[in-house]
Order: C-alpha cells, then sequence, then structure tokens
C-alpha cells in the first residue's frame, strides 16, 4: 500500500473548520485500508473495522503525515492485543434430533450438546435479549449446542464460536447429505444441507450468562424448519464416522488443519443455499480453495486423481462439463442445465479429495501444498516416481555431505 497516496486522501477529507472528516471521503479511505490489512483469523469483520476507525480518529486535531500514520497505526494495534479476553458462550441449535457425544473440542472452542433445551443459565437472558428487538423464538425440536471461547471482543468471539461450530457442521453434512437427486422439477425449494442453523444465535458471557446488549443475536438467513432423524439403523456407523473424520482433523498440523477448517466452513455455507446455482458457484469456490487453484485444467487432474485409472476419463468428462457450466453462468448468465445435479456432483469431489487424500495422509502432511503434491503425484507413472525418488536421494546424500 503506498502511504503517500492514503495521506494525501485524508489531507483531501479533512475539514479544517470544522476538525473533522467529510463523510463520504472517510467511508472511502476506510475500506481501502481496510482491503489492506492482514489480521489472525479470530478478529471478526467488525473488530477489523472498529480497529481501522480508531485508528483514523487519532488523526482528530493532529497533523496528518507519514510519521504520525506509522505512530498512530502501531498505538491502534498495541492498544487492540492489549485487550483483556473474556469466557463467551454462543448459544445455538442445530436441526438434527441427536448427536453421538455430548462434548467436543475444535480449534480454540468448547461445543457442548444440550439436548432439546437450552441450558438454563442464558435463557432468560437470551429470551429478553430477542424481546428487545421484537423477536419470538419458535418452537422446535432442533438440539440445542453452546460454543465457549475466549474473545477480545463479542463479535470477535461471535465469529470465531460460529466458525468453529460450522466445522462440525461441514463434517456432518458430509457425512449425512444426500450424495444424488434426480431432479423432478426445475429445481429444488430446500437446501442440500441436512444440519442447518437453527433460526437465533446470542451471545452471552460466560460467568454470569448474562448477553452483553441489545447487538449481541444475530438471525440466520438460511433457517429451515425440518429436522433431520439420526435413525436408529445407522446410528453406530454414523457416529463411528463422525467421530473418525473430527479425529483425523484435530491429528492434522496445524498449517493444514487451518486450511481445512476453511474448506469445511465454505462447505457448510455453500450447501445451505436454496437457490441451487448459487450453491454450485459457491461450491466451486470451496473446490478451488481445497485444490489450490483457480485453472481449470489443474481442478479437473487433481479431482480425478483420486479414482481408479479406468475410471478416470469419465470423472474428466463430468468435470469439464461442470467448467463449462460454471463458466457460462459467471461469464454469459447463462444456466440452461439444472444446477442441483451440479451441486451433488462437487459435493461428491470435496468428500472424496477430503476421506482418500487430505485426512487419510493427515499424520504426514504438514499443510495444503503436500497435500496437493499427493494429488499431483498420483497421476504419475511408477516408473516416473522411481526416477524422482532417486533424484531426491541423490539430493539427500548432497545436502548431508555439505553440512
Amino acid at each position: 500500500m503506498k502511504i503517500e497516496t492514503i495521506i494525501n486522501a485524508l489531507r483531501g477529507a479533512y475539514n479544517n473548520e470544522n476538525q473533522s472528516f467529510e463523510a463520504f471521503s472517510y467511508n472511502e479511505i476506510k475500506y481501502v485500508l481496510l482491503s489492506h490489512l492482514h489480521t489472525s483469523k479470530n478478529i471478526s469483520r467488525t473488530g477489523r473495522e472498529q480497529f481501522i476507525e480508531s485508528f483514523l480518529r487519532k488523526f482528530h486535531k493532529e497533523e496528518i503525515n507519514e510519521v504520525n500514520f506509522n505512530a498512530f497505526f502501531e498505538e491502534a494495534k498495541t492498544k487492540y492485543f492489549r485487550k483483556k479476553e473474556v469466557n463467551y458462550t454462543l448459544i445455538t441449535s442445530l436441526s438434527i434430533d441427536y448427536l453421538p457425544f455430548r462434548k467436543i473440542k475444535i480449534n480454540r472452542s468448547i461445543l457442548r450438546i444440550h439436548g432439546k433445551k437450552f441450558p438454563k443459565k442464558f435463557l432468560k437472558s437470551r429470551k429478553a435479549v430477542l424481546a428487545d428487538s421484537r423477536k419470538e423464538e419458535s418452537l422446535n425440536d432442533f438440539l440445542k449446542v453452546s460454543v465457549e471461547l475466549k474473545g477480545k471482543s463479542f463479535y470477535d468471539a461471535f465469529e470465531e464460536a460460529y466458525f468453529d461450530l460450522n466445522i462440525l457442521r461441514g463434517i456432518l453434512c458430509l457425512n449425512i447429505n444426500s450424495t444424488s437427486e434426480i431432479p423432478l422439477t426445475n429445481d429444488s425449494h430446500r437446501a442440500i444441507n441436512k444440519v442447518q442453523f437453527g433460526e437465533y444465535h446470542t451471545l452471552h458471557i460466560s460467568e454470569s450468562g448474562e448477553s452483553i446488549d441489545s447487538r449481541s443475536h444475530w438471525f440466520e438467513t438460511n433457517f429451515g424448519e425440518k429436522v433431520t432423524q439420526f435413525s436408529n439403523e445407522n446410528k453406530e456407523v454414523r457416529k463411528k464416522n463422525i467421530l473418525f473424520w473430527l479425529s483425523k482433523l484435530n491429528s492434522c498440523q496445524k498449517e493444514h488443519k487451518n486450511k481445512l477448517s476453511e474448506v469445511f466452513n465454505l462447505y457448510a455455507g455453500a450447501f445451505d443455499e436454496k437457490d441451487k446455482q448459487t450453491c454450485f458457484l459457491k461450491s466451486w469456490v470451496a473446490l478451488e480453495s481445497l485444490l489450490g487453484t483457480h485453472g481449470n485444467e489443474t481442478i479437473i487432474k487433481r479431482c480425478s486423481s483420486i479414482y481408479k485409472k479406468q475410471d478416470r476419463n469419465f470423472q474428466n468428462e463430468i468435470l469439464k462439463g461442470l467448467q463449462l457450466q460454471r463458466n457460462q453462468i459467471v461469464h454469459e448468465n447463462d444456466d440452461k442445465i439444472n444446477s442441483i445435479v451440479n451441486c451433488y456432483h462437487i459435493q461428491r469431489y470435496i468428500k472424496g479429495i477430503l476421506l482418500y487424500n487430505n485426512l487419510r495422509y493427515s499424520k504426514i502432511i504438514k499443510n495444503n501444498e503436500e497435500a496437493l503434491k499427493l494429488l499431483d503425484y498420483r497421476l504419475q507413472s511408477e516408473s516416473s516416481l522411481e526416477s524422482e525418488i532417486k533424484v531426491l536421494s541423490a539430493i539427500k546424500k548432497i545436502k548431508k555431505y555439505e553440512s
């Protein structure tokens, strides 16, 4: 970022008579700074905005120059990270009647399953904060869930808790969602995800159970009223599968786990969409993120690599079709083919790559780059791999000799 350009814009937006910034120019500058700001994952969107606002406010009645710019930025950063962390608890629900565990840790969050009723400690405050906004929770059989973690602000705490819970939801949906559907009408009015969030999320101080204020509630835009039944016939199988995915994710090294956490969130968000064209486009983004590329040829190769050699040609044709349909929608707004089938194809590729590549070899993969190497190596012939092994062995000996 060219700081001098930003400083000139700030000077132009400053009104010396009123000692204030012109509102629209200030807002433009604020969002330019936001676009260049890199922060840790557990700082929320609102937290980033508040940080930039506190930084810009420091120029009030002060000379705007490069020295002050850097000094004020460091001051705002120090002040933000000195904030004391508070124990927060997110209270929400999931559209499923049962889960095979009562407590689980994902990243920094402790997730607890409470059955059909919210914990009494938070119930009064939850009702009050919704009533303040003239909202009332409808009765349903959704499974009540709490997520506890530390945060420097309740916005940060909410986004991090929501993100971690979405990891669990992504794993649940990959194991419970239908694997295909024959479209009998133009489209389905339901989301593909079988496990969705309840209507409202509220955030509370863990010790007291109280809400912060009337802002500490969020409405779930993709809320649906259908509850998924965790059938008795395959309860043990599902339990085993879900716990397998969770244990494999937790065994990943940090950098690799962070990438997979993002993919689970992108997947869960995409398959919440009722509009299947939107679901298709968002799920393609999730696939690109998992495969670490926007290149169509690379996407096709890496997806087909998890299949046996005799099946790859047909998978290539499916993937080429998906690529063409995606480009037609994005570049020409042309959606002549029902996107619901595309969504199921992409779900299958995401699940297959996670299951047969990233999670299967989670103990030896350090990051997503290594996971992608595994996919690429699958397509090489044995003779090519043998040659590469010989070269790498020689390099190891050279390195040992040189050290």
